[in-house]
């Protein structure tokens, strides 16, 4: 019984004595108008602070080119090497000179000493002698910085848990961003679109400034990490950059939310003129630079969110999954932005930025690879599908719905815009009484060629009835106007050859874009009208209401499509 009375004593006596092992780290901020060589001990004291236990001492330094002297002392004494002196701040603030007590003192430049435990922010600074009660201690920042500092007396074994636990965070979340960013570019060059592209990019600088937060030395970033915060800053502002190029695809604010679009323009802008300044200026914006971003990304976080919320409102299904990825990382960066700006005082947050990355990263790269699977899907059915012309071995008109259909609900998920070309032969009952059935098979099977010819392999070319296809692009209404022009142009660039003869073919085309939660046969509708429109003629187009090549002469001209909604236009094709 003896024994468990002394264990519970003992158990009590340590609990009890946690509190008085603490430093209890005092700091005064010296007011000095001139440079000095050596700790100024008789000058006024601008401000002084008092940490309670082992918290951390955060202020904010006055703006001053001459540098900035502190006087440190401690409420409790710190035995020979048991603790470090950590300044948490930005690289700006160096070379870091600590005068410890009765030690020789230190430099640190801004680039820390390799053998010191890491520190991304700041110097960890050793205390040679310890620090005997009642004693004091100086440090000398010579550089300046808008944003707050912190001081604290740190355990070595607690500061080398944090380096390891930050380095651990950091190499994790790296793997796994460089592998998204791996399979976003095979995802990229398989459908050649920037929405894949920008996301990649986006992961590539994060995991890269992870790496580099993790240590590079060895790795292929030692050159970001061999400039220091340049290296850092750059790879961040790139990443924000690529990220608003991503957010105005994704959300497609262009179309659903146009001055959202000029909002993340402007955002954008800002970021890389940011990124340009930085790279030419380098160290003389340093003092500065995290502050600029850090406000921008406090500015603009909650405008980025919003018009997420008005995408979604508005039927971009796939800014859900924005908001799902985007909104916990946005508010843990912009609460560390704000802790950095002394705003708040959150250091934990910072511990969250890795791991909230990584879920935004896994919960968009799911959505997209979600939406390459089922256009890949889409392709291969559609080759698969037993739906077919029987003449040119192309999807039919039944084949094409089933498509459009599948499409718009792809559309749903955030893809790119895509458009309906149909493409009409003219007069070509006209030719088909003439010659004969056999002769007008050879043509639609040559023009059937020289459609696919003229398309990419993405796009979909589909036979609809009589002498009339239709091709599926995915893009604008400017790459689709482009591949109807060229279109018309393939059919009239050179005459068609049958059964030895030789015969002039003149088509139209009309084009209308997919409007999201638009029927397939209103799109078919607007198609049609378009057709209709770049023959010249009110309604729908039929073959069979064509009329003859040689009864209208400016039928002999290749016509360019008229998109729906606008006025025909011709053009004349050289002799």
């Amino acid at each position: 019984m003896s024994r468990w009375m002394r264990a519970v004593a003992l158990t009590l006596a340590l609990c009890c004595a946690g509190p008085a092992a603490a430093c209890g780290l005092q700091v005064e901020v010296l007011y000095t108008t001139t440079a000095y060589d050596a700790p100024p001990a008789a000058v006024p004291v601008l401000v002084r602070l008092q940490g309670e236990h082992d918290a951390p001492v955060r202020t904010r330094l006055p703006q001053r080119s001459g540098g900035h002297w502190l006087r440190l002392s401690c409420a409790q004494r710190v035995g020979d090497g048991d603790r470090q002196l950590v300044v948490d701040g930005p690289d700006s603030l160096g070379p870091i000179t600590l005068y410890p007590p009765g030690a020789a003192p230190s430099v640190l430049p801004v680039r820390h000493d390799p053998d010191a435990p890491r520190r991304v922010r700041g110097w960890a600074l050793a205390l040679p002698n310890g620090w005997p009660t009642g004693s004091v201690a100086y440090v000398h920042a010579a550089g300046s910085s808008a944003e707050p500092i912190a001081l604290r007396v740190v355990p070595a074994q607690v500061l080398a848990r944090e380096a390891s636990a930050l380095a651990w965070r950091a190499q994790a979340a790296a793997a796994v961003l460089a592998a998204l960013a791996l399979a976003m570019l095979l995802i990229h060059l398989r459908h050649r679109d920037l929405l894949y592209l920008s996301y990649a990019g986006y992961c590539v600088c994060a995991a890269s400034y992870m790496v580099v937060l993790a240590g590079a030395e060895g790795s292929v970033l030692a050159g970001f990490a061999s400039h220091g915060a340049t290296g850092r800053w750059a790879l961040a502002t790139l990443g924000l950059a690529l990220q608003l190029v991503f957010t105005r695809r994704v959300l497609e604010l262009d179309r659903l939310v146009p001055t959202g679009a000029r909002v993340i323009g402007v955002l954008f802008a800002l970021q890389f003129a940011l990124l340009a300044l930085l790279l030419v200026a380098r160290a003389h914006v340093h003092g500065w630079y995290p502050s600029a971003v850090n406000v921008l990304l406090m500015l603009g976080a909650p405008l980025v969110l919003a018009i997420a919320a008005i995408a979604w409102h508005r039927g971009a299904a796939y800014a859900g999954y924005y908001l799902v990825g985007w909104t916990p990382l946005v508010a843990i960066a912009a609460l560390v932005g704000a802790h950095r700006l002394g705003v708040v005082n959150a250091p934990w947050a910072s511990a969250l930025l890795a791991p909230a990355a990584v879920m935004e990263a896994l919960v968009l790269a799911f959505a997209l690879t979600r939406q390459a699977t089922h256009r890949r899907r889409i392709r291969d059915r559609l080759r698969a599908s037993n739906e077919r012309d029987a003449l040119t071995g192309a999807p039919n008109a039944v084949a094409l719905t089933r498509l459009l259909d599948a499409w718009r609900d792809l559309g749903a998920l955030g893809s790119r815009s895509y458009a309906v070309i149909l493409v009409d032969l003219a007069a070509f009952d006209a030719f088909c009484g003439q010659h004969g059935l056999p002769a007008a098979n050879a043509v639609l099977c040559q023009t059937h060629a020289r459609l696919r010819a003229t398309m990419n392999e993405h796009d979909t070319l589909a036979r609809i009835g009589g002498a009339r296809f239709a091709i599926v692009r995915e893009g604008g209404r400017a790459e689709a106007e482009r591949l109807a022009q060229a279109l018309v142009e393939a059919i009239a660039a050179r005459p068609f050859h049958v059964d030895g003869a030789s015969h002039a073919v003149v088509a139209c085309t009309g084009v209308a874009m997919a409007v999201r939660g638009e029927p397939v046969g209103r799109l078919m509708q607007h198609a049609r009208q378009a057709l209709a429109a770049s023959i010249g003629r009110d309604g729908a187009s039929s073959p069979e209401a064509v009329p003859d090549v040689g009864t209208v002469p400016w039928l002999r001209a290749p016509r360019v499509h008229a998109p729906y909604g606008e006025t025909p236009r011709a053009f004349t094709a050289d002799a």
